[in-house]
């Protein structure tokens, strides 16, 4: 997309509001503050991921290195960022990927383990799955 015409209003007011700042767009992750919101918001990042493949765990890594971590260190408070897995879609698979999956959830404490096939059918129950037990952050 060509950022110089806007196509929309919405992307002509992001351009007008960034414009003239210092930092232009690279400014909305620049400098730690807390996000300009009443105290009782927090905004919770749900990364869809597939469980059991190397490419999936080393995709989160790079995630967690990346932008997750410059997230975490500007808005320690008000950003959390998880990643919702699907169960493993059989009894070998999981007893292969258990102890990874097992790893990755007590490292980081941010991966959610759902029930139900990685599908891509499955994606939205997947990603809406979350009951008040499971995704109270």
């Amino acid at each position: 997309m060509d950022l110089s015409t806007p196509h929309t209003n919405a992307e002509q007011r992001l351009l007008e509001s960034t414009s003239g700042t210092e930092a232009g767009l690279s400014g909305l992750f620049g400098g730690r503050r807390k996000l300009n919101t009443p105290s009782n918001l927090r905004l919770l990042v749900a990364v869809t991921s597939a469980c059991c493949t190397k490419v999936s765990l080393q995709r989160r890594a790079t995630i967690r290195r990346t932008w997750a971590q410059l997230a975490k260190e500007r808005y320690p408070d008000d950003v959390k960022i998880k990643f919702f897995l699907s169960q493993p879609p059989n009894s070998a698979t999981l007893e292969e990927w258990l102890p990874a999956i097992q790893a990755e959830v007590q490292a980081y404490n941010d991966t959610v383990v759902l029930r139900g096939p990685d599908t891509y059918r499955n994606l939205p129950n997947k990603t809406f799955r979350c009951g008040a037990k499971t995704c109270w952050f």
